[in-house]
């Protein structure tokens, strides 16, 4: 699994508004966190939608988070901007599996143990925790 740029964009904006703690202008966030402001309008947009951040126009508005940073996780994020985060298809809802052998395949629980384990480290950090090892 590699994670898209617009998730590192994601994560690097939240930790900007964690530390800021007030409004902040995309042109700001952006500059601070080296994003390109184009590009990170769409990033914001999918953060607003998902609940994460509010928007308020005007000349003092800008971004910031809707949530405490402690309620916020990384995996908050990854699956906000990612299509999915399995690391194979069968572990989708659907299962699919050329074989058709999701229940006896050997690797297939193997792949379970490893998602479960990408997506409980993801779930365990919290936005606070990541602006306590700076």
């Amino acid at each position: 699994m590699q994670l898209k740029l617009a998730t590192d964009h994601a994560i690097r904006s939240i930790m900007y508004m964690t530390r800021k703690k007030d409004f902040c202008s995309v042109a700001e966030i952006a500059e601070n966190m080296v994003i390109s402001p184009c590009y990170l309008y769409h990033t914001l947009a999918s953060l607003k939608a998902a609940g994460l951040v509010e928007v308020e126009r005007g000349c003092n508005g800008g971004y910031r988070l809707k949530k405490e940073p402690s309620e916020i996780t990384v995996l908050d994020v990854i699956t906000t901007i990612e299509d999915t985060i399995k690391i194979n298809r069968c572990l989708e809802t659907d299962q699919f599996c050329t074989r058709d052998a999701v229940k006896t395949c050997a690797m297939h629980a193997v792949y379970e143990q490893l998602q479960d384990v990408i997506e409980n480290t993801f779930r365990g950090v919290t936005f606070a925790d990541l602006c306590d090892r700076q």
